[in-house]
C-alpha cells in the first residue's frame, strides 16, 4: 500500500511539474522586465495597384503585382503599406489566387511590421475584391518582436485611379519596449 501511495504522489508531482511548463496564454513580464502584449490591430487604407506584369502564360496567366497604400491604424497612427505578390489568374480571368506575397506596414516614426501573405481575389470591369491572410514575421522599433496574423479585405474598386478601400484587422503579439 505504501508503494501505491508513493507512486500516486510521484504521478501527482510529475503532472503538476509538466503542466507548469505549458503555454497557458499568460501575457506578462519577460525576464528583461518588458511587457509582452497581444493587441487588436485595425487599419483603414486606400490601396493602389501599381503594376501587374506577366510572368508566364502557360498553362495559366501569372502576374507579378505591386500595391501601395496609405491610411490610419489604431497602433501605428498614419501608415503606408507596400506589397508584392504573384497572381495566378484562372481561365475566365474573373478570379485569381495570390501567392508569394511580401508586405511592409510602416508608421510615420519609421516603426515597421513585415511579413508574407497569400489570398484570393475576384474582379470584373466594375468591381474587384481582395482577401489576404498576412502572417507577421517581425518588425522594427516598437514592433521588433512582432508576430501574429492579420486579414486584409478590400472592396469598392475605383477603375478611374485603380484604387480600393481596404480594412486590415487581427492580433499582434509583441514585447512593448516603450
Amino acid at each position: 500500500m505504501t508503494i501505491l501511495k508513493s507512486l500516486g504522489f510521484f504521478l501527482l508531482i510529475t503532472t503538476v511539474f509538466f503542466a507548469c511548463g505549458e503555454d497557458d496564454g499568460f501575457v506578462g513580464p519577460t525576464n528583461s522586465g518588458n511587457q509582452v502584449t497581444s493587441e487588436s490591430f485595425e487599419a483603414n487604407i486606400t490601396l493602389q495597384k501599381l503594376s501587374g506584369s506577366p510572368v508566364a502564360y502557360e498553362p495559366i496567366l501569372l502576374l507579378n503585382v505591386q500595391y501601395e497604400g496609405q491610411g490610419t491604424s489604431n497602433l501605428m497612427s498614419n501608415i503606408t503599406i507596400e506589397s508584392s505578390h504573384i497572381e495566378e489568374v484562372f481561365e475566365d480571368q474573373s478570379d485569381f489566387r495570390i501567392e508569394q506575397g511580401q508586405f511592409e506596414l510602416r508608421s510615420e516614426n519609421g516603426d515597421m511590421i513585415y511579413g508574407s501573405y497569400q489570398g484570393h481575389g475576384l474582379k470584373n470591369p466594375s468591381r474587384a475584391q481582395l482577401e489576404w491572410s498576412l502572417q507577421i514575421e517581425g518588425g522594427t522599433g516598437r514592433f521588433s518582436t512582432a508576430s501574429g496574423t492579420l486579414l486584409l479585405s478590400a472592396d469598392d474598386h475605383n477603375p478611374t485611379d485603380n484604387t480600393m478601400q481596404a480594412k486590415i484587422s487581427g492580433k499582434i503579439v509583441f514585447q512593448d519596449n516603450s
